[in-house]
Protein backbone atom coordinates (compact mmCIF):
# COMPACT_ATOMS: atom_id res chain seq x y z
CA UNK A 1 0.00 0.00 0.00
CA UNK A 2 1.46 3.43 -0.91
CA UNK A 3 2.66 5.96 1.69
CA UNK A 4 -0.19 7.73 3.37
CA UNK A 5 -2.55 4.80 2.91
CA UNK A 6 -4.61 3.20 5.62
CA UNK A 7 -6.70 0.09 5.47
CA UNK A 8 -9.52 0.30 7.97
CA UNK A 9 -11.14 -3.02 8.58
CA UNK A 10 -11.93 -5.76 11.02
CA UNK A 11 -15.11 -6.79 12.73
CA UNK A 12 -16.75 -7.38 16.04
CA UNK A 13 -20.34 -8.62 16.38
CA UNK A 14 -22.88 -6.53 18.20
CA UNK A 15 -26.40 -7.15 19.39
CA UNK A 16 -29.53 -6.80 17.26
CA UNK A 17 -30.46 -3.14 17.04
CA UNK A 18 -33.86 -2.07 18.39
CA UNK A 19 -35.30 -5.53 18.15
CA UNK A 20 -33.94 -6.33 14.71
CA UNK A 21 -34.13 -10.03 13.97
CA UNK A 22 -30.73 -10.12 12.32
CA UNK A 23 -27.43 -9.30 13.98
CA UNK A 24 -25.44 -6.46 12.41
CA UNK A 25 -21.66 -6.54 12.37
CA UNK A 26 -19.73 -3.29 12.52
CA UNK A 27 -16.18 -2.93 11.23
CA UNK A 28 -13.21 -2.14 13.45
CA UNK A 29 -10.73 0.48 12.34
CA UNK A 30 -7.10 1.30 13.01
CA UNK A 31 -5.32 4.00 11.05
CA UNK A 32 -1.85 2.96 9.92
CA UNK A 33 0.67 5.34 8.35
CA UNK A 34 4.02 3.91 7.26
CA UNK A 35 6.69 5.27 9.61
CA UNK A 36 9.51 5.93 7.20
CA UNK A 37 12.18 8.66 7.07
CA UNK A 38 10.36 10.19 4.10
CA UNK A 39 6.99 10.46 5.84
CA UNK A 40 8.58 11.72 9.07
CA UNK A 41 10.50 14.38 7.18
CA UNK A 42 7.47 15.45 5.15
CA UNK A 43 5.26 15.77 8.22
CA UNK A 44 7.95 17.59 10.22
CA UNK A 45 8.75 20.22 7.60
CA UNK A 46 6.18 22.84 6.74
CA UNK A 47 6.76 25.41 3.99
CA UNK A 48 6.37 29.00 5.17
CA UNK A 49 7.07 31.85 2.76
CA UNK A 50 9.68 29.87 0.90
CA UNK A 51 11.35 28.54 4.03
CA UNK A 52 10.67 25.88 6.65
CA UNK A 53 9.55 26.00 10.24
CA UNK A 54 12.29 25.17 12.69
CA UNK A 55 12.02 21.84 14.44
CA UNK A 56 11.40 23.70 17.70
CA UNK A 57 8.38 25.42 16.16
CA UNK A 58 7.03 22.11 14.89
CA UNK A 59 7.56 20.60 18.33
CA UNK A 60 5.69 23.48 19.99
CA UNK A 61 2.84 23.24 17.49
CA UNK A 62 2.41 19.53 18.07
CA UNK A 63 2.52 20.06 21.83
CA UNK A 64 -0.31 22.60 21.52
CA UNK A 65 -2.37 20.12 19.54
CA UNK A 66 -1.77 17.40 22.12
CA UNK A 67 -2.93 19.76 24.87
CA UNK A 68 -6.09 20.64 22.93
CA UNK A 69 -6.81 16.96 22.44
CA UNK A 70 -6.29 16.23 26.13
CA UNK A 71 -8.63 19.00 27.27
CA UNK A 72 -11.64 18.08 25.16
CA UNK A 73 -14.44 15.79 26.31
CA UNK A 74 -13.79 13.45 23.41
CA UNK A 75 -12.20 10.10 22.65
CA UNK A 76 -9.54 11.67 20.46
CA UNK A 77 -6.91 10.93 23.17
CA UNK A 78 -7.79 7.25 22.81
CA UNK A 79 -7.52 7.46 19.03
CA UNK A 80 -4.10 9.09 19.05
CA UNK A 81 -2.80 6.52 21.52
CA UNK A 82 -3.54 3.91 18.86
CA UNK A 83 -1.97 5.98 16.08
CA UNK A 84 -0.21 9.30 16.64
CA UNK A 85 -1.22 10.77 13.28
CA UNK A 86 -4.31 12.90 12.69
CA UNK A 87 -5.84 12.57 9.24
CA UNK A 88 -8.84 14.40 7.81
CA UNK A 89 -10.28 16.04 4.73
CA UNK A 90 -9.71 19.72 4.02
CA UNK A 91 -12.69 22.07 4.28
CA UNK A 92 -15.18 20.83 1.68
CA UNK A 93 -18.23 22.95 2.46
CA UNK A 94 -18.12 24.73 -0.90
CA UNK A 95 -16.90 21.81 -3.01
CA UNK A 96 -18.62 18.57 -1.97
CA UNK A 97 -16.64 15.34 -1.80
CA UNK A 98 -17.60 13.37 -4.90
CA UNK A 99 -19.06 9.93 -4.18
CA UNK A 100 -19.54 7.23 -6.78
CA UNK A 101 -22.45 4.92 -6.01
CA UNK A 102 -23.06 2.33 -8.76
CA UNK A 103 -26.29 2.95 -10.64
CA UNK A 104 -26.86 -0.78 -11.09
CA UNK A 105 -26.02 -3.25 -8.32
CA UNK A 106 -26.31 -6.97 -8.99
CA UNK A 107 -24.74 -8.18 -5.73
CA UNK A 108 -26.81 -10.99 -4.15
CA UNK A 109 -28.91 -9.69 -1.30
CA UNK A 110 -28.86 -6.08 -2.44
CA UNK A 111 -32.14 -4.20 -2.32
CA UNK A 112 -32.78 -0.61 -3.55
CA UNK A 113 -33.52 0.54 0.00
CA UNK A 114 -29.83 0.09 0.82
CA UNK A 115 -28.91 3.09 -1.34
CA UNK A 116 -31.33 5.28 0.59
CA UNK A 117 -29.87 4.03 3.88
CA UNK A 118 -26.32 4.87 2.78
CA UNK A 119 -27.42 8.27 1.46
CA UNK A 120 -29.04 9.00 4.81
CA UNK A 121 -25.81 8.04 6.59
CA UNK A 122 -23.80 10.48 4.47
CA UNK A 123 -26.45 13.17 5.10
CA UNK A 124 -26.26 12.55 8.86
CA UNK A 125 -22.54 13.34 8.87
CA UNK A 126 -23.18 16.52 6.87
CA UNK A 127 -25.29 17.81 9.76
CA UNK A 128 -22.48 17.53 12.32
CA UNK A 129 -21.56 21.00 13.57
CA UNK A 130 -17.89 21.85 13.22
CA UNK A 131 -17.24 19.36 10.42
CA UNK A 132 -17.03 21.42 7.19
CA UNK A 133 -17.86 18.53 4.88
CA UNK A 134 -20.50 18.09 2.20
CA UNK A 135 -21.02 15.09 -0.07
CA UNK A 136 -22.28 14.90 -3.63
CA UNK A 137 -22.95 11.85 -5.81
CA UNK A 138 -21.35 11.51 -9.22
CA UNK A 139 -21.90 8.95 -12.04
CA UNK A 140 -18.28 9.44 -13.13
CA UNK A 141 -15.88 6.97 -11.55
CA UNK A 142 -12.91 9.05 -12.69
CA UNK A 143 -14.20 12.08 -10.77
CA UNK A 144 -15.01 10.14 -7.61
CA UNK A 145 -13.08 10.72 -4.41
CA UNK A 146 -15.09 8.15 -2.46
CA UNK A 147 -16.25 4.91 -4.09
CA UNK A 148 -19.00 2.72 -2.62
CA UNK A 149 -18.66 -1.00 -3.35
CA UNK A 150 -21.13 -3.76 -2.49
CA UNK A 151 -20.17 -7.34 -1.66
CA UNK A 152 -22.48 -10.14 -0.57
CA UNK A 153 -20.03 -10.97 2.21
CA UNK A 154 -16.68 -9.71 3.40
CA UNK A 155 -13.85 -11.87 4.75
CA UNK A 156 -14.36 -13.09 8.27
CA UNK A 157 -17.40 -11.62 10.00
CA UNK A 158 -17.16 -8.12 8.56
CA UNK A 159 -20.11 -6.30 7.04
CA UNK A 160 -18.26 -3.09 6.29
CA UNK A 161 -14.79 -1.72 5.82
CA UNK A 162 -13.15 1.51 4.75
CA UNK A 163 -9.88 2.17 3.00
CA UNK A 164 -8.47 5.68 3.24
CA UNK A 165 -5.50 7.29 1.52
CA UNK A 166 -3.87 10.55 2.57
CA UNK A 167 -0.84 12.61 1.67
CA UNK A 168 2.28 12.93 3.87
CA UNK A 169 0.74 15.90 5.68
CA UNK A 170 -2.37 13.98 6.77
CA UNK A 171 -4.88 15.39 4.26
CA UNK A 172 -7.23 12.66 3.03
CA UNK A 173 -7.28 12.38 -0.76
CA UNK A 174 -9.60 9.45 -1.50
CA UNK A 175 -11.37 6.55 0.11
CA UNK A 176 -13.34 3.40 -0.59
CA UNK A 177 -16.35 2.21 1.38
CA UNK A 178 -17.18 -1.49 1.03
CA UNK A 179 -20.47 -2.76 2.43
CA UNK A 180 -21.89 -6.27 2.67
CA UNK A 181 -25.46 -7.16 1.84
CA UNK A 182 -25.60 -10.36 3.91
CA UNK A 183 -24.84 -11.19 7.51
CA UNK A 184 -22.31 -13.85 8.44
CA UNK A 185 -25.22 -16.31 8.60
CA UNK A 186 -26.27 -15.45 5.04
CA UNK A 187 -29.38 -13.41 5.91
CA UNK A 188 -30.08 -10.17 4.06
CA UNK A 189 -29.21 -7.28 6.34
CA UNK A 190 -31.96 -4.89 7.35
CA UNK A 191 -31.85 -1.32 6.08
CA UNK A 192 -31.36 -0.15 9.69
CA UNK A 193 -28.30 -2.38 10.01
CA UNK A 194 -26.89 -1.10 6.69
CA UNK A 195 -27.48 2.48 7.85
CA UNK A 196 -25.63 1.86 11.11
CA UNK A 197 -22.69 0.13 9.44
CA UNK A 198 -22.47 2.88 6.80
CA UNK A 199 -22.66 5.60 9.46
CA UNK A 200 -19.79 3.97 11.37
CA UNK A 201 -17.66 3.46 8.27
CA UNK A 202 -18.22 7.00 6.99
CA UNK A 203 -16.82 8.14 10.33
CA UNK A 204 -13.65 6.27 9.43
CA UNK A 205 -13.69 7.79 5.94
CA UNK A 206 -13.64 11.17 7.67
CA UNK A 207 -10.52 10.16 9.61
CA UNK A 208 -12.19 9.26 12.90
CA UNK A 209 -10.87 6.19 14.69
CA UNK A 210 -12.59 4.09 17.32
CA UNK A 211 -14.15 5.22 20.55
CA UNK A 212 -13.28 3.37 23.75
CA UNK A 213 -16.89 3.42 24.97
CA UNK A 214 -19.64 1.06 23.86
CA UNK A 215 -22.24 3.84 24.05
CA UNK A 216 -20.63 5.70 21.14
CA UNK A 217 -21.47 4.94 17.52
CA UNK A 218 -17.74 4.81 16.70
CA UNK A 219 -17.06 2.03 19.22
CA UNK A 220 -16.13 -1.28 17.49
CA UNK A 221 -19.31 -2.85 18.90
CA UNK A 222 -21.65 0.08 19.51
CA UNK A 223 -24.75 -0.15 21.63
CA UNK A 224 -26.39 2.65 19.63
CA UNK A 225 -27.18 3.31 15.99
CA UNK A 226 -26.83 7.07 15.81
CA UNK A 227 -24.03 9.52 16.56
CA UNK A 228 -23.67 10.43 20.22
CA UNK A 229 -22.56 13.67 21.87
CA UNK A 230 -19.02 12.29 22.21
CA UNK A 231 -18.99 11.25 18.55
CA UNK A 232 -20.00 14.79 17.60
CA UNK A 233 -17.46 16.48 19.87
CA UNK A 234 -14.67 14.18 18.67
CA UNK A 235 -15.41 14.89 15.01
CA UNK A 236 -15.58 18.64 15.63
CA UNK A 237 -12.29 18.65 17.55
CA UNK A 238 -10.53 16.63 14.86
CA UNK A 239 -11.70 19.09 12.20
CA UNK A 240 -10.51 22.08 14.26
CA UNK A 241 -6.91 20.81 14.17
CA UNK A 242 -4.31 20.61 11.44
CA UNK A 243 -3.70 16.99 10.44
CA UNK A 244 -0.34 15.24 10.56
CA UNK A 245 1.92 13.52 13.04
CA UNK A 246 1.71 14.34 16.75
CA UNK A 247 5.09 12.79 17.48
CA UNK A 248 7.79 14.98 18.96
CA UNK A 249 10.18 15.61 16.01
CA UNK A 250 13.10 14.63 18.23
CA UNK A 251 11.51 11.35 19.36
CA UNK A 252 12.57 8.05 17.81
Amino acid sequence: MPPGAAHIDGVRPFFALLGLASVALVALAVLHEPDTPATREASTRTAVEGGELAVDSVRADRARKRRAIGQGRTYLPYIVRQDSTLVRWANRSARPIAIYFPLTVTTPGYVPEFKRAVSQAFARWERVAGVPIRFGFTPDTAAAEVTVIWRSRLPGDRTGEAEVQWDPHGWIRNATLTLATLSNEGAILSTDAVYTVALHEIGHLLGIGHSDHVDDLMHPSPGVHDLTARDLRTAALLYSLQPGSLRDPGAQ
